[in-house]
């Protein structure tokens, strides 16, 4: 009797619930995508296509006549040259083609003392972030899992870690210039960094 009971009030309640349901969904959904929509991917891509509309044409910005699943395997070939296993390489080649993606970030070991390194595939801007370089554990790291706690004075912590480490990659460009005997080499150094900061002018203003 009482499952009879709480069958007619659940049947009685089903449009109210299914109601609340679709509500939850649809604002998880909407948050979802203001997030997307917020990320330094997204703000990126519309910064480089404005770019592109105002003559700033980058390789990436070339037609390309392949197919999707072409695509994807040019991207997935990138991953796997970089170390990425190919169960990993090739889901996540499939979701950047997709998406549309015009910039993609992934961990990589890099023998060299770069930072990060660029390559241009398939309409996408991949950025591979060196992680055997220290900058990787002291900065990129450190601002990824940053939020992983509910510990104030940690967080507080490790923004102030993040804080330094960005001082310290910051000095270290400016030590470059620093060594740099006058001429040729150091004028492409301080125009390097006026072109960057250029651009990151315009990826900062996207909003």
């Amino acid at each position: 009797m009482i499952l009879v009971r709480v069958k007619q009030l659940i049947a009685s309640n089903l449009s109210a619930i299914r109601a609340v349901i679709k509500s939850h969904m649809a604002r998880t959904e909407k948050k979802r995508r203001h997030e997307d929509a917020n990320s330094a991917e997204s703000r990126g891509k519309t910064a480089a296509e404005q770019r592109e509309r105002e003559g700033n044409v980058g390789r990436s910005d070339a037609l390309d006549a392949s197919t999707p699943a072409e695509k994807a395997k040019q991207i997935a070939n990138t991953l796997e040259d970089a170390g990425l296993p190919e169960d990993e390489a090739k889901p996540i080649s499939d979701a950047v083609v997709t998406s549309q993606a015009k910039f993609f970030f992934y961990d990589v070991e890099i023998p060299t003392p770069e930072i990060f390194s660029v390559r241009i595939k398939a309409g996408t801007i991949l950025i591979g972030l060196n992680t055997t370089h220290p900058a990787f554990e002291h900065l990129v790291s450190l601002l990824r899992h940053g939020d992983e706690t509910d510990d104030v004075p940690t967080l507080k912590m490790r923004l102030n870690q993040s804080y330094e480490g960005l001082k310290l990659l910051l000095e270290s460009w400016a030590r470059y210039e620093d060594e740099l005997t006058d001429g040729r080499r150091k004028e492409q150094a301080q125009l390097a960094r006026l072109d960057w900061g250029r651009v990151a002018r315009d990826f900062f203003r996207n909003e």
